[in-house]
């Protein structure tokens, strides 16, 4: 997918969130290779980091991210 490209998002499961209401940081899976994270949008710039049309950054806890991708490796085997 190339940075002007809008990706197709399908069915979305959860794989793992902080408070399980869906308004706090979470990671989801989108498809066989593509997750979607949901975390604070970063407003301010960051050295080191351009940003194509329509991306952006967002923050989320290490914490959710390490478990997310154990999560993830246990669902794939």
């Amino acid at each position: 997918m190339t940075n002007h490209e809008k990706a197709a998002v399908p069915i979305v499961r959860p794989v793992v969130s902080l408070c399980g209401t869906g308004t706090c940081p979470a990671v989801y899976r989108s498809g066989p290779d593509t997750v979607l994270v949901q975390g604070h949008v970063v407003d301010t710039h960051v050295d080191g980091v351009t940003l194509g049309d329509g991306e952006r950054l967002v923050a989320i806890p290490r914490d959710l991210l390490l478990e997310a991708a154990r999560l993830l490796r246990e669902q794939d085997t």
